[in-house]
């Protein structure tokens, strides 16, 4: 489902089963809340309208009431830094734990970071690097995380190169094949 906004109106208060949403959303953000559990959603807004704010607050509601994981893809590794904070913050109003996987993350640490975690950042090379060329070694480990992920979301999309997308469209595939319900989520 395409939401588009050029001019942030805000909309009535909203709240969701285990966190208040401590704005008045604008009326996308809204779009989002009320849509995101059921469809995927490319969402297009300028820049400091709320994007990533319209899509944490729900997702970590959604994570919050039932035993599944999101991933958050960034494409760069300062976008990572900062959006994960914003998450983390969010989360933390619900006791849910937060990781973030760099290049620097040993591959033996993936198990526990899945096992604690119930939302995970990270860079798409990683994305890739992590639950794709991963998977041919960890081959149950893999779709045991796949089969457990209900939201990924792809954050800064016009910033993905070619190679980028071609790689992430090739996962998602691979992905779709083991989970069909997962959500996926496009900001831009």
């Amino acid at each position: 489902m395409l939401i588009q906004s050029n001019t942030p109106d805000t909309a009535e208060r909203y709240n969701f089963k285990y966190l208040k949403y401590p704005f008045s959303p604008f009326k996308h953000q809204r779009k989002v809340f009320e849509r995101i559990y059921h469809s995927n959603i490319l969402l297009e807004s300028p820049t400091s309208s709320g994007k990533t704010a319209a899509v944490v607050y729900p997702i970590v509601d959604q994570v919050q009431d039932s035993n599944c994981r999101a991933l958050f893809i960034y494409p760069t590794r300062a976008l990572l830094w900062d959006q994960y904070q914003t998450i983390s913050r969010v989360a933390s109003e619900v006791s849910l734990g937060v990781a973030k996987i760099d290049p620097y993350t040993p591959t033996k640490d993936l198990y526990g970071i899945f096992a604690r975690n119930r939302i995970i950042a990270m860079t798409p090379d990683i994305f890739y690097l992590t639950l794709l060329r991963n998977a041919q070694h960890y081959k149950r480990f893999y779709e045991k995380a796949v089969e457990s992920i209900s939201h990924i979301v792809f954050d800064e999309v016009h910033l993905y190169d070619t190679y980028m997308l071609f790689n992430l469209r090739n996962l998602i595939m691979i992905i779709r094949e083991i989970n069909s319900e997962i959500r996926i989520h496009c900001l831009s």
